[in-house]
């Protein structure tokens, strides 16, 4: 047991070497760490859910032609259909790739962004292949490179190089064309999925018991 006196002492010297003003300076490391970390994985926890969905934005097409009557609803109908695929969703994708170039060009200190393009294109395009199959498994493929970066970057803060990740992407313009493609690429395979998964459940439609529990998650 410590004496009254010794406890006394201690707390004393404790009262007597503590610094406000220090105190604030030693901990706005920490907050930065804390406040960086939190941001970094609420928008990649956000994110990846929303790109491995299968329906990654879905419009209320009835709306947009509610009170019209004939062809008028059909063509409201076709158009607000036809701006969800073919202009939000390669939005979204496009989008998406550009994180993901960006995540890889930190990881990287040798790849070429040619081969940095390629790699973030094929890992989206397996993303939404995985989003038809199983959701789950396409949450986990999405959020691999995403929270490697987190890993890294506690484990070794020094591993990164941002001048060189900046000098990459900034040889993105050059290499316009191949992204275009690429991202053709993914918004049409997007397309073959839709309309294959359209034509499979026709022949085998979900059971009301599986709509429920999808709709219960």
């Amino acid at each position: 047991m410590i004496p009254i006196n010794s406890t006394a002492q201690i707390s004393t010297f404790i009262i007597s070497n503590f610094s406000f003003s220090e105190y604030i300076i030693v901990l706005q490391p920490l907050l930065l760490y804390v406040l960086g970390m939190a941001l970094y994985a609420w928008f990649i926890f956000k994110f990846y859910r929303l790109m491995s969905r299968q329906d990654i934005i879905k419009l209320n097409h009835d709306k947009y032609s509610k009170g019209l009557k004939g062809i008028v609803q059909k063509i409201a109908r076709s158009v607000s259909y036809v701006f969800q695929n073919l202009i939000l969703i390669p939005i979204f994708i496009f989008i998406w790739f550009v994180v993901l170039t960006t995540f890889l060009a930190l990881l990287s200190k040798t790849s070429s962004l040619d081969s940095i393009i390629t790699i973030s294109i094929a890992t989206v395009a397996v993303i939404r292949i995985a989003a038809y199959y199983n959701e789950n498994l396409s949450q986990d493929l999405a959020k691999i490179i995403p929270f490697t970066i987190l890993g890294v970057f506690l484990v070794d803060s020094t591993f990164f190089s941002i001048s060189v990740a900046i000098e990459t992407v900034q040889q993105f313009p050059a290499l316009w064309k191949q992204t275009a493609y690429y991202i053709v690429f993914v918004v049409l395979l997007e397309f073959v999925l839709l309309v294959a998964e359209k034509i499979f459940r026709i022949f085998f439609p979900k059971k009301e018991g599986a709509k429920n529990s999808k709709k219960d998650d």
